[in-house]
């Protein structure tokens, strides 16, 4: 019988971290990162994971707001573009 190496251990982990989502690497992180913020305000892991999504949920929320800030700029500046080429094409 062929004993178990730390090198096997090894290769499994590997394989099943590669295997991860990119959802699934972001749920482990935010977990950990509670764990962590346990240690230095007190509040429960659970507690943590609450502001951690509170957080995250803002920051989605004002990059979401920030691209459709960006989009309405280029579209009014894509529409101006096209404005003065219209304009510049009815008087030739």
């Amino acid at each position: 019988m062929r004993s178990v190496t730390p090198d096997d251990i090894r290769r499994e982990h590997d394989a099943a971290i590669a295997s991860l989502t990119s959802d699934q690497r972001h749920s482990l992180w935010r977990q950990r990162h509670a764990r962590q913020m346990m240690n230095f305000n007190g509040l429960s892991e659970r507690q943590n994971l609450e502001v951690l999504f509170e957080r995250e949920a803002a920051q989605r929320n004002a990059d979401a707001e920030l691209l459709d800030a960006e989009t309405r700029e280029r579209q009014a500046n894509d529409n101006a573009v096209l404005g003065r080429q219209s304009a510049g094409g009815a008087g030739s």
